[in-house]
């Protein structure tokens, strides 16, 4: 087995949130709860829960918070952005009203472990869970108009598979962690292949 099975059988056994992220426009923290397929917010000064869970897709286990200023629909509350490693999908949902947005599910994504926001593009980024070296992440582009079509593109970014990170580099880079061989990949966001 692999790290990430062994961490989804000991989170099987407690049934426990997986993902969490800051919400600054907001001061929320928003946490996925894999098993039940939803994520909760919480106030961040508090940690008193806030309204209901809300219903995402099948193995939530990441989410990212991205606030683009420009975002009227949102009131410029910003957006989470949820991986959803069961269904292959990421769930959109208003940071201010939790409501959800859209379910983005790009091409030939397969399971997304891991999120990131990338603030150098206006843009979300999954670590993908894949044996295929042209999947390894893969970068969605948002649409802030209604109705909401964001949509995504897959890239390979060397040749490890198997990427179970991704984290945002304000030197205009993201950086991804792999499972196997080399272990980590820095690249362009704006040239990623």
């Amino acid at each position: 087995t692999n790290s990430y099975e062994d961490d989804m059988a000991i989170a099987a056994l407690i049934s426990g949130p997986k993902g969490m992220a800051l919400d600054t426009g907001n001061n929320y923290i928003w946490v996925t709860n894999p098993y039940a397929g939803t994520v909760s917010r919480y106030n961040a000064a508090t940690g008193a829960k806030i309204g209901s869970d809300i219903t995402v897709g099948t193995l939530p286990v990441a989410v990212a918070y991205l606030y683009v200023s420009a975002d009227a629909i949102t009131a410029n509350r910003g957006t989470i952005w949820v991986a959803n490693y069961g269904s292959n999908n990421i769930t959109r949902i208003n940071a201010g009203t939790g409501a959800v947005m859209e379910t983005v599910a790009p091409g030939s994504m397969t399971y997304p472990i891991d999120i990131a926001a990338d603030l150098t593009s206006t843009a979300v980024w999954t670590a993908n869970y894949a044996t295929s070296t042209s999947r390894q992440v893969t970068k969605i582009t948002v649409d802030t108009s209604s109705p909401y079509a964001s949509s995504g593109a897959n890239y390979g970014v060397g040749t490890d598979t198997l990427a179970t990170a991704i984290a945002y580099d304000p030197r205009g880079y993201m950086w991804a962690l792999f499972d196997n061989s080399t272990g980590l990949q820095r690249f362009n966001c704006a040239a990623p292949a």
